[in-house]
């Protein structure tokens, strides 16, 4: 299955049916970070093992009842993410590496 195609609430839907997993979400968000970015310069700091080892954590959990399970996010360079780079889009900031995770992430 093309998880690509699928709106968030769809997705985490499929995920929890068994349809795909989250493993195979964060490979074709990957995969499309990696065909579009070149262009579109949305992604400053992309950690393709960390996503995947979660969606792993995720798919081998009982416990599916988040509001998001399984469904790949990305996080503003603004927002504190513990041992992510976050610049904020700052020279000054540029290799600022938080040690704690924002309320919002």
């Amino acid at each position: 299955m093309d998880t690509r195609t699928l709106g968030a609430v769809a997705l985490r839907e499929a995920i929890r049916r068994g349809d795909t997993s989250a493993e195979q979400a964060v490979v074709d968000a990957l995969e499309a970070v990696a065909h579009r970015n070149p262009e579109l310069n949305a992604f400053i700091t992309i950690d393709a093992d960390r996503a995947l080892a979660r969606a792993r954590q995720m798919d081998a959990s009982a416990d599916r009842s988040g509001a998001l399970h399984g469904v790949p996010v990305a996080i503003k360079d603004t927002i504190c993410v513990r041992g992510m780079r976050a610049p904020a889009g700052s020279r000054v900031l540029a290799d600022y590496h938080p040690p704690f995770d924002a309320t919002a992430a």
